[in-house]
């Protein structure tokens, strides 16, 4: 059932958004899966496979969702200096256990290893996808 989602919510995203862009977002997915996977395995000496490191991928993402619309929701009404307070740090750590819990969950690692990978994997990711487009736009 996990595979039919999967195939439907692709075959949606290329048949709604624009082909290049549902390129893109396909490669840069892609590119995440596997930077999970490098990771997870150099950190923590477990191997993963691209289908755990895609699913890990996606429950980090809807973790930290799930913990934006629920922050968002206690805010309504809420005076702007809230988020200037301490209690701006305290959101942000929610996002980030949110987005670890994901990995946790997804891999079986420990807390500390799931930290580790997410965030090494997040910014491996970035700089990649930063180098791409970098190189991209130098060769229009």
């Amino acid at each position: 059932m996990a595979y039919l989602l999967v195939v439907l919510f692709f075959l949606a995203l290329f048949v709604v958004a624009p082909l290049k862009g549902a390129l893109v977002f396909s490669g840069s997915l892609l590119l995440a899966s596997l930077a999970v996977q490098a990771t997870s395995s150099v950190v923590s000496r477990v191997s993963v496979s691209l289908t755990e490191a895609f699913k890990a991928i996606v429950l980090s993402l809807f973790f930290t969702a799930i913990a934006a619309f629920t922050a968002v929701s206690f805010m309504v009404g809420a005076p702007r200096e809230l988020l200037n307070s301490g209690s701006g740090l305290v959101l942000l750590a929610l996002q980030y256990g949110a987005y670890v819990l994901g990995f946790r969950m997804a891999l079986g690692l420990t807390f500390a290893h799931s930290a580790v990978v997410a965030v090494i994997s997040t910014l491996v990711t970035s700089v990649a996808i930063w180098f791409i487009a970098r190189m991209a736009t130098l060769g229009a």
